[in-house]
């Protein structure tokens, strides 16, 4: 009981601190903000995303489709709000991902000394280096479209 207790004062002592800091509160708004628009896009987007022709293609914004329509006349303000639960997915299982990939090579790199050790260090030191963004496009276009596509590239250069 005495941990649970421990632990509860640390959680609000942390908590007092994170409230203070204005960015970190903001940060946290805005991704409480996708959070909401991804968990309630059933309910919120005005016409289903994968429904081909609720408008003409190309209409321009309108009391009837706010961002107007794209090529096919898909109502691009229910495919944005659809996209958001897209995005969160892939944005949290590759950070989950690129954090279990960093601690093992980290626990490695420290376990082991000696050639191992280098090794693993050259090798962050060599992603660390390399553009990431037109590397991870290029691989994403090798690789082809797809959701586990998109992670495994995300995953392995961040």
């Amino acid at each position: 009981m005495e941990a649970h207790k421990e632990f509860l004062h640390s959680f609000m002592i942390f908590l007092s601190t994170f409230m203070r800091k204005r960015k970190g509160v903001i940060g946290l708004a805005i991704i409480l903000a996708f959070v909401i628009i991804a968990i309630t896009a059933p309910y919120i987007a005005p016409y289903n995303p994968y429904e081909v022709g609720v408008g003409l293609p190309y209409e321009p914004p309108s009391s009837k489709h706010p961002l107007g329509t794209n090529d096919i006349g898909q109502d691009i303000l229910s495919e944005l709000l659809y996209g958001a639960r897209i995005s969160l997915f892939i944005g949290f299982i590759a950070g989950l991902a690129s954090t279990l990939i960093a601690t093992i090579i980290g626990i490695l790199a420290g376990y082991y000394e000696g050639t191992i050790s280098r090794a693993l260090t050259g090798l962050t030191d060599i992603f660390l280096i390399v553009p990431a963004i037109p590397l991870i496009l290029v691989l994403a276009a090798y690789i082809g479209p797809g959701i586990w596509n998109i992670i495994l590239v995300i995953t392995l250069l961040s």
